[in-house]
């Protein structure tokens, strides 16, 4: 337990006290609690969100088949320029 002044000086509060970092182990435990739960559940397409809040990214199904790539773009000179490799 903790007193705490307020107001001045004029107000004694007394507080539980928690770790330094107490926001962020909560916030972290809860994310890691949420992102299992949205991985386990398959039924529905589902969206995460990143970048505190702005980005959202759907997460896909594992099973996606992959095309052969049979080109692919290189950068060059500094990355001023692009050169068509065939594979």
């Amino acid at each position: 337990m903790t007193a705490v002044s307020r107001r001045r000086g004029t107000l004694r509060q007394v507080i539980a006290h928690e770790g330094a970092n107490w926001a962020g182990n909560k916030f972290k435990e809860f994310q890691s609690n949420r992102t299992i739960k949205i991985i386990s559940q398959k039924s529905r397409p589902t969206t995460l969100s990143a970048n505190r809040g702005t980005t959202q990214t759907i997460l896909e199904s594992p099973n996606v088949s992959e095309t052969k790539i049979t080109q692919v773009y290189i950068a060059i000179n500094r990355g001023t320029k692009r050169r068509l490799l065939k594979l």
